[in-house]
């Protein structure tokens, strides 16, 4: 990135920390993949700068332990410990995992949501 570019961000409502990340992730959500620049309501509100290791667990708020996530992943996420007792994972296993479990989650929603369809189209949501 040039230096123009990047001050141009930095003077735009970019911090520092988030412009990294999002370098780093090149504009995807590390969990899923999303490309967070296709649209403008990703771009601006439909992402969330995750703590790996959460807050809540101790992690710490640091260029390693941050990742560019859309706003499901880490709503799906949230502050789930995917560290055994005693282990010190690296940072791209601890993203594979969170992403592993993700996508479980999404798949178990998904199902749950074709269970309930013919319930919800009985009360005359999701069409005629």
């Amino acid at each position: 990135m040039t230096d123009a570019a990047r001050a141009y961000l930095l003077n735009n409502g970019w911090s520092d920390s988030t412009l990294d990340v999002w370098l780093r992730a090149k504009g995807r959500c590390e969990y899923c993949g999303k490309n967070l620049q296709a649209h403008s309501d990703d771009y601006f509100y439909g992402y969330n700068i995750d703590h790996v290791v959460s807050a809540s667990l101790e992690g710490a708020s640091e260029f390693n332990n941050c990742a560019l996530a859309c706003r499901s992943c880490n709503l799906i996420k949230r502050n789930v410990d995917f560290r055994s007792p005693g282990e010190t994972p690296s940072r791209s296993e601890l993203i594979k995992r969170a992403s592993d479990y993700i996508h479980r989650k999404r798949k178990r929603n998904e199902e749950r949501l074709l269970e309930h369809m013919p319930y919800l189209k009985a009360l005359g949501l999701f069409g005629p």
